[in-house]
C-alpha cells in the first residue's frame, strides 16, 4: 500500500475511499488515469493519480503548491474533479514504475523535437555545404595544404571527443 502522508490543508477524502487497518486511505494508483495524464507528465510534476469514487479523482502529489497551476489541465485530461493528496516522493515512484515503468521507459529512449535535438545538422545545412565546398576548393588549389588542414581538423574533433569522454567517466564515476 502506497504511504499517504497528513496534511492539515489535505482534503479529507473519507468519501472516496475507505480506511484500512491502519487508520490510512486505502488508495491504490490508478493505471487508466496515468495513462490519460501522460506517466513522462506525472513523472516530471511528482503526481500520482489514484483511485477515486465517483466524479472524485485524488491525486497524490509531493508538493501540494503546485497544484493550482495543474488543476485544469488534470481535470481535462482525467473528465472529472481532482484533489490533491500529499504523498511522499518514494510512494510516487513507486506507483509510477509498477503502473507506468514500461511508458517511462520508452518516452526515454525516444528522441526530443528536432526542434531542440543536437543530433544532425538541423537548420545549418547551408553551412555545413559552404564548409565543404571551401575544404574541396583549398584541396583542389593547393592539395598538400588541404590535407594538413583536413588533418589538424581530425585531430582537433579527436581531441575534442576524448576531453568528453573524460567528462562522462569522471561525471559518471561522481554518482
Amino acid at each position: 500500500m502506497l504511504e499517504v502522508t497528513s496534511s492539515p490543508d489535505a482534503p479529507s477524502l473519507a468519501a472516496a475511499s475507505c480506511p484500512s487497518e491502519d487508520g490510512h486511505p486505502d488508495l491504490l494508483p490508478d493505471p487508466a488515469a496515468i495513462r490519460a495524464i501522460g506517466a513522462p507528465f506525472c513523472a516530471r510534476h511528482r503526481l500520482l493519480p489514484l483511485r477515486g469514487a465517483g466524479g472524485l479523482v485524488p491525486v497524490g502529489m509531493s508538493t501540494i503548491a503546485g497544484f493550482p497551476a495543474l488543476r485544469s489541465r488534470l481535470e481535462y485530461a482525467l473528465g472529472h474533479m481532482v484533489v490533491p493528496v500529499p504523498m511522499d516522493d518514494r510512494s510516487i515512484d513507486h506507483g509510477l514504475s509498477l503502473y507506468a515503468g514500461l511508458a517511462l521507459a520508452r518516452a526515454g529512449e525516444s528522441r526530443c523535437p528536432e526542434t531542440h535535438s543536437c543530433r544532425g545538422l538541423g537548420t545549418r545545412p547551408r553551412t555545413a555545404a559552404l564548409i565543404a565546398l571551401a575544404l574541396l576548393v583549398a584541396i583542389a588549389m593547393a592539395p598538400s595544404k588541404g590535407f594538413a588542414v583536413i588533418c589538424v581538423l581530425a585531430i582537433a574533433v579527436s581531441v575534442c571527443n576524448t576531453a568528453l569522454l573524460a567528462v562522462a567517466v569522471f561525471g559518471a564515476s561522481r554518482t
